[in-house]
């Protein structure tokens, strides 16, 4: 592990370190010494932390610059990067990056479905407060599945516990929730559907409810650090096909 706590490099530091104290986090994936989609992490971390007061961009400019050290000091081929932001019961702020040897679960994975998500705005940004989501998916692990997509109380697919979702169609059309219903406006989603329409596909972004999956003809979930990752099957329901997911995997 490497790790680095409020300007300083330390021996260890635990996932959490924000202790459930109001913060946010980015989590990123670094390959070869890079972190490939700094950019778009750093604006969406900046975007939250200045909606909520925590920090400036200039105080948060040295962890992101300890991010990039600490990516290029691994010897690991790939890592899982967690860049957190918090602030403690006085006020103070604190700004922690660890860093992990790891490889992404590159799936297939089983899905089910699960409710209780939060809607808007509670998941328009990164927060620690992620009970919710944990919630749902410590649900899917006692279920024996990789992952739930989370429903709003309408009985839409807002989005997974820790990915967002995309869904191809029947008759071929791909579709994924918009953000107003509450999903987190994924460093990977937008990464996704600027690559499905650069090769002239076609995303509608509208919503659709769980009972629409039955007639799926793939599922495809993506977050940061895994990428995108081909649904193999529904809890309960047909197995899927996954030329899209993998074409987007690879």
């Amino acid at each position: 592990m490497l790790a680095w706590l409020d300007g300083k490099l330390v021996e260890s530091l635990v996932a959490d370190p924000s202790g459930g104290l109001p913060g946010c986090f980015e989590t990123m994936r670094v390959c070869q010494g890079r972190i490939p989609w700094l950019v778009d992490h750093r604006a969406r971390l900046e975007a939250t932390c200045l909606a909520s007061g925590m920090a400036s961009r200039f105080e948060l400019e040295e962890a992101f610059q300890a991010c990039e050290r600490l990516a290029a000091s691994l010897e690991h081929p790939m890592g899982r990067l967690r860049l957190t932001v918090w602030m403690d019961e006085d006020g103070a702020l604190h700004v922690a990056v660890r860093l992990v040897p790891a490889s992404p679960d590159r799936g297939p994975w089983q899905v089910g479905v699960a409710t209780g998500h939060p809607g808007w705005p509670a998941g328009a940004h990164k927060r620690t407060y992620r009970h919710p989501w944990d919630s749902a998916m410590d649900g899917a692990r006692a279920r024996g599945l990789d992952e739930v997509l989370m429903l709003d109380d309408d009985g839409n697919v807002v989005e997974g516990t820790r990915t967002s979702v995309f869904v191809v169609m029947a008759d071929g059309s791909i579709r994924t929730p918009p953000l107003d219903l509450g999903a987190l406006p994924g460093v990977a989603r937008s990464r996704s559907l600027l690559l499905f329409a650069a090769h002239g596909f076609e995303v509608e972004t509208r919503p659709f409810t769980w009972r629409e999956l039955v007639d799926a003809r793939e599922i495809i979930c993506t977050n940061a650090w895994l990428g995108a990752v081909p649904v193999a099957s529904l809890e309960g329901c047909q197995i899927l096909e996954q030329q899209l997911g993998n074409w987007l995997a690879a």
